[in-house]
């Protein structure tokens, strides 16, 4: 990544180029050089919902997480995961990052994860996921995601396999 601006457009591509997304909107986006702010609302196709939230900073070509929110709940509100660092559990060893598994009170220790992270670990989901039960897979290995003209590149998208259901 070259600067915030450029992490934006690829997350941006991310959601856009998901066939699992039916709509999504901007909250707020901020991007000042190698600063930057996201906070995303999607709907996915299954009829949940999807909350993104990211403060980062760009340093030598790698995103540097701030504080991150990324909240999936199903169609019926039922929180499915939260990976968070608001410091409230500092039992655990990753403190203060922590992920919310199926209810608020069953948290884990988590690496920390920007949203780049947080994307590819949805779209990697294991078969039977909440997305759909017959995902197809397919392998990523271009450093650079082209969307509609835009080029985006991350070194950590090389390689990495990503599972996407069928549009239906």
């Amino acid at each position: 990544m070259k600067d915030a601006a450029d992490y934006l457009a690829f997350i941006k591509a991310l959601i856009i180029a998901n066939p699992h997304v039916v709509r999504w909107a901007v909250i707020r986006e901020e991007a000042q050089g190698d600063m930057g702010l996201l906070r995303y609302r999607l709907a996915l196709r299954d009829g949940g919902p999807l909350e993104m939230f990211e403060r980062f900073q760009i340093v030598a070509g790698r995103v540097q997480g701030g504080k991150y929110s990324f909240h999936w709940q199903d169609a019926a509100g039922q929180l499915l995961k939260r990976w968070d660092n608001v410091p409230h559990h500092p039992e655990l060893s990753t403190y203060p990052s922590h992920m919310h598994e199926g209810a608020e009170e069953n948290v884990q220790s988590h690496e920390p994860i920007n949203a780049e992270e947080f994307w590819l670990a949805l779209l990697s989901r294991e078969k039977g996921g909440k997305l759909g039960s017959n995902w197809n897979g397919f392998k990523l290995s271009s450093n650079t995601l082209l969307y509609q003209g835009v080029p985006c590149h991350s070194t950590r998208f090389c390689e990495e396999r990503a599972w996407l259901g069928p549009c239906v």
